[in-house]
């Protein structure tokens, strides 16, 4: 059981599989650990943050985790560099994206997650 709460925000990861405390998914997939830093970052709320997608519940609203959704392994470079970078707007985002990144097609979709962010904070 999910406990939720209109007072905090409520992320399902069961989809990433259960251990023994329930609380290793985050290290058992890069995706999880996209999502988390996207809330460390800029502080991102879930529906803005990249395979996040609402599931009412009895007492509020659970934010259900999809598997395989966000370029994870793309994103985690880029955010971990554009953190340490203090780097915030589209621009300098697309810039990095576009030096760490040689396919098009991983640079867009890289860049639509980032823009989604973006909005959230503005």
């Amino acid at each position: 059981m999910i406990l939720a709460h209109p007072a905090f925000d409520s992320i399902d990861m069961t989809s990433l599989g259960d251990d023994m405390l329930a609380h290793n998914y985050f290290s058992n997939d890069s995706s999880a650990l996209v999502d988390i830093m996207t809330l460390f970052w800029r502080d991102v709320p879930p529906e803005r943050r990249c395979g996040l997608q609402a599931r009412p519940a009895r007492d509020g609203t659970v934010w259900e985790y999809r598997e395989g959704v966000c370029p994870s392994n793309d994103l985690i470079g880029v955010i971990s560099y554009a953190q340490s970078r203090h780097l915030r707007t589209s621009n300098e985002l697309r810039t990095l994206v576009a030096d760490l990144l040689s396919e098009e097609s991983r640079v867009e979709r890289v860049m639509s997650v980032l823009d989604q962010i973006l909005d959230a904070v503005r």
